[in-house]
């Protein structure tokens, strides 16, 4: 047994140990069936009030626990909810987990995350332990062998943000939530469909400016019929840009901003489709409005999707809300001395990926 293997028993040993302490009746490597294939689940947690929990239990030495290893521990722990529905899931992390990034990954996998600090409270007689272990001197060198790897590699993981490249210390108000709270105070309707279109167009550049560049608000196709929000030219910087464009032989992302009081429904979508074009390598448009699009707008959608092949992805003030606070979560990380890699796009990956995946045929 490896270091990190014997690092990662240890912690399974005391984070059982420290469930049990907090009052759970703890059952370890419990087999459940899951569409016909038997896997074994780390622990199954039984509460004082009758609540039953299916929990997995993950060390890493990288804290805090960054957002892509989260979501992909959670993506797999949903799938055990098939087999027993009215189970809570629980992931049970070594490090730190960001609050947002706790939410995020409740809204979107119904996975509850219990990280380091929680532990450290259930953990009462080991709690030194588990504190060492959290903090060994190990890890630490590991992770920082980690963060020069990848500068020597050229990873644009571990990039300085380009808003803040010149600072000292990051500013004493988050950006992202100054964005929020403009975003929050513009009323829906006409009288504010230009203010809203205005700071979309700045949150955007701040979640994404280092790869959207060159924008071109209200923007006219060459036949002066058509006019769309914005346009951005992509940089060939990041993977998420890169595999999306190259996926849909795109050069040109398009943003449309819609100021509704009410969802958006079908019509918007048919109006919008009609500005993208595939032979103009133009076929991904964002469409971003207040709130969730109507049933009827996803099914619109899919129907460009199959028919023209045209993307076309619904974003609400949520989203923003939550990816905003990603980015304040990466920038953080930044001026901690820890690796980034916790960037907003993972939420953009993750529509596109359901969408993808619940379209029909």
């Amino acid at each position: 047994m490896n270091r990190l293997q014997s690092q990662s028993a240890l912690f399974e040993d005391i984070a059982v140990k420290a469930l049990a302490a907090a009052g759970y009746d703890v059952k370890r490597q419990v087999q459940t069936n899951v569409d016909g294939r038997m896997f074994a689940i780390d622990a199954v947690l039984l509460g004082t009030d009758g609540a039953r929990y299916l929990a997995e239990i993950k060390w890493t030495r990288r804290n805090p626990v960054p957002l892509q290893m989260l979501r992909d521990w959670a993506a797999r722990l949903a799938a055990y909810k098939v087999s027993t529905p009215e189970a809570q899931l629980v992931l049970v992390v070594s490090g730190v987990a960001d609050a947002s990034h706790r939410d995020w990954i409740q809204q979107q996998f119904d996975v509850k995350i219990w990280d380091g600090e929680r532990l450290k409270i259930f953990a009462r007689d080991d709690s030194k332990l588990l504190a060492e272990l959290l903090a060994s001197d190990d890890a630490t060198k590991e992770l920082e062998a980690d963060r020069v790897g990848s500068r020597a590699s050229g990873s644009d993981e571990t990039a300085p943000p380009a808003q803040f490249e010149s600072e000292e210390r990051p500013p004493s108000k988050t950006p992202g939530e100054a964005l929020i709270a403009r975003l929050a105070a513009i009323p829906p309707g006409n009288s504010g469909a230009k203010a809203y279109e205005r700071v979309c167009i700045e949150i955007i550049d701040y979640l994404f400016g280092e790869h959207l560049v060159d924008a071109r608000p209200q923007s006219r196709t060459e036949d002066g019929l058509n006019i769309f929000d914005v346009v951005y030219r992509v940089r060939p910087s990041h993977s998420f840009w890169n595999t999306l464009t190259r996926d849909f032989r795109a050069r040109v992302i398009m943003f449309e901003f819609k100021n509704y009081t009410d969802p958006v429904g079908p019509q918007q979508v048919y109006t919008t489709e009609r500005y993208m074009s595939g032979s103009a390598m133009r076929p991904i448009c964002f469409l971003v409005s207040r709130q969730k699009p109507h049933d009827h707008a996803e099914l619109a959608a899919f129907g460009a999707m199959r028919e023209s092949g045209k993307l076309l992805i619904f974003l609400s003030d949520a989203d923003f809300e939550t990816m905003l606070r990603f980015r304040d979560a990466e920038i953080a990380a930044f001026y901690a001395g820890k690796t980034v890699e916790d960037d907003p796009s993972l939420v953009l990956d993750q529509k596109i990926y359901r969408f993808l995946a619940t379209m029909g045929r």
